[in-house]
C-alpha cells in the first residue's frame, strides 16, 4: 500500500486541496518561513544563554584557579621575598604561570570543545539537522577572552603578592 504524502510544498495556491480526505493541512510559503523564523529565534536564544553562561565559567572557574594557586603557593611567594626576590619578579612569575596554563587550556580546548557542542546539536532529534560549523574568528574570540581574564585574574592576585606577611606565612609552616 502507497501512502500519499504528508506534506507538500508548492508555491500555488493550495487551499482547495484542504478539502480532500487524503490531505490533513495546507501550509502556506509565509507559514513555513514564520514557523523557521520562530525556531531561530529560540536557537539564537539558546546561543546567547550558552555564550553568557560560558563566560561566567571562564570567569569563575580562572578566578577560582588562581585564588587556589596562589594560597597553595603563598609559602612560596614569601619564601622567595625572604631569599631577596622583589615583589616584581615573584609577580612576574605568578602572571607567566597563569600565562601559560591558560594557552595550555586553548590549545586544548580548542579541539575537544567542538566534539560536546557537535553533541548537543545532535541531540535535537532527527527532525533538524543543525550542523556544527564554528568559524576561525569564534575560536580566536574565545580565546582572546580566556587570555584576558586569565591576565586580569593574574593582576588580581599579583596585587596580594605586596601584602604577603613573610613572617607570618613562614611561621605557619612549623
Amino acid at each position: 500500500m502507497i501512502l500519499p504524502p504528508a506534506m507538500m510544498v508548492s508555491k500555488n495556491d493550495c487551499t482547495a486541496a484542504e478539502d480532500r480526505d487524503y490531505v490533513s493541512a495546507v501550509h502556506s510559503m509565509t507559514d513555513l518561513k514564520a514557523a523557521f523564523d520562530k525556531n531561530m529565534e529560540v536557537m539564537n536564544l539558546l546561543v546567547y544563554f550558552m555564550v553568557g553562561f560560558s563566560a561566567l565559567l571562564i570567569i569563575i572557574v580562572l578566578y577560582n584557579s588562581g585564588n587556589l594557586s596562589f594560597n597553595e603557593r603563598e609559602k612560596e611567594f614569601a619564601t622567595l621575598k625572604v631569599l631577596g626576590f622583589k615583589s616584581k619578579a615573584v609577580r612576574r612569575l605568578l602572571s607567566t604561570q597563569n600565562l601559560w596554563l591558560s594557552v595550555i587550556g586553548v590549545i586544548l580546548g580548542i579541539p575537544l570543545g567542538r566534539a560536546p557542542l557537535q553533541a548537543m546539536m545532535d541531540s535535537n532529534g532527527d527532525a533538524i539537522d543543525w550542523p556544527c560549523y564554528i568559524s576561525p574568528l569564534t575560536y580566536v574570540i574565545a580565546a582572546a577572552f580566556v587570555m584576558l581574564i586569565s591576565v586580569l585574574v593574574g593582576f588580581m592576585f599579583s596585587r596580594r603578592i605586596k601584602r604577603i606577611d613573610m613572617v607570618e606565612v613562614l611561621k605557619g609552616m612549623e
